[in-house]
């Protein structure tokens, strides 16, 4: 009994709370303002404490959460910008990774976001879109404002719809990875995602071109991305915060042949990513 009580008095790091559940930084902060996980009294953010047995707690409703249709390879699917008539889709999809409960707040900011640029979030959708069956939403912001996010000095969800921008300028571009969903036993999704992400930008280019790009990984998921894009761990900035670098040598095969190829075969690279010929 000693000891059960000690489990249920016992505090971890947010990040850690964060891997246990599955989820990124902003959903784990939700559950803490919710009141679902209690925080240790009298320490700073970066540094807070919360309480294991909720964070197990948490873990544990959103593992009962109602599987829906399960979707085979053979199962056809379509690939599109994330639409406003796609809002409630897009909450079904989160519905089911994270639970009963949908921060439908955070769900009304990130609609706010599209106030300038429609296409931040690109999706998997069932023929019919009525189910999203994966999303990735990557966000075009400065770079200073991304290095706030990252190193905790902002929280994502302060985004404001003008920091975000458009496509209409020509140069390069730094993007912020957001969220990578996608239904159980389907992660081929996230990358039939990436690809036409990818060819987005082939399009676009020379005239628009990435030249970063930063995300963190406190999920599965996250870290599947990471890894098959050999990102580059940024230890001076929150754990788990990752970067691609386009003007170093690029390690993913993926990267190289879908993307820095074919825009070789468009136009000369930029000087600011002269490194990769």
């Amino acid at each position: 009994m000693g000891r059960n009580k000690q489990t249920q008095e016992q505090f971890v790091p947010w990040n850690e709370g964060a891997e246990l559940i599955g989820v990124r930084r902003s959903t784990f902060f939700y559950y803490v303002e919710k009141g679902d996980i209690e925080e240790l009294p009298g320490t700073r953010p970066r540094q807070g404490r919360y309480k294991l047995s909720d964070i197990l707690a948490v873990k544990k409703k959103r593992e009962r959460g109602k599987p829906r249709k399960a979707y085979t390879l053979k199962d056809k699917v379509i690939v599109d910008w994330l639409r406003s008539s796609d809002i409630l889709v897009g909450l079904g999809l989160a519905h089911e990774l994270y639970g009963e409960d949908v921060d439908l707040a955070s769900a009304s900011i990130y609609q706010s976001w599209r106030k300038n640029n429609d296409q931040i979030t690109m999706a998997a959708f069932s023929p019919d879109r009525s189910k999203c069956l994966a999303s990735i939403q990557v966000i075009p912001l400065p770079e200073s404002v991304i290095l706030d996010i990252l190193s905790g000095k902002r929280a994502e969800s302060d985004i404001q719809p003008d920091e975000i921008r458009t496509y209409d300028e020509p140069g390069p571009y730094i993007l912020l990875v957001t969220s990578a969903l996608v239904i159980p036993g389907r992660p081929d999704l996230l990358y039939q995602i990436l690809y036409q992400y990818m060819d987005f930008w082939v399009k676009m280019y020379p005239e628009r071109y990435i030249r970063k790009i930063y995300a963190q990984a406190v999920s599965e998921r996250g870290s599947l991305l990471v890894s098959h894009f050999f990102m580059s761990p940024r230890y001076d900035l929150l754990p788990h915060t990752f970067e691609l670098d386009l003007a170093r040598p690029v390690a993913s095969k993926i990267v190289r042949k879908m993307l820095i190829e074919k825009l070789i075969e468009k136009a000369p690279l930029p000087a600011d990513l002269q490194f990769q010929q």
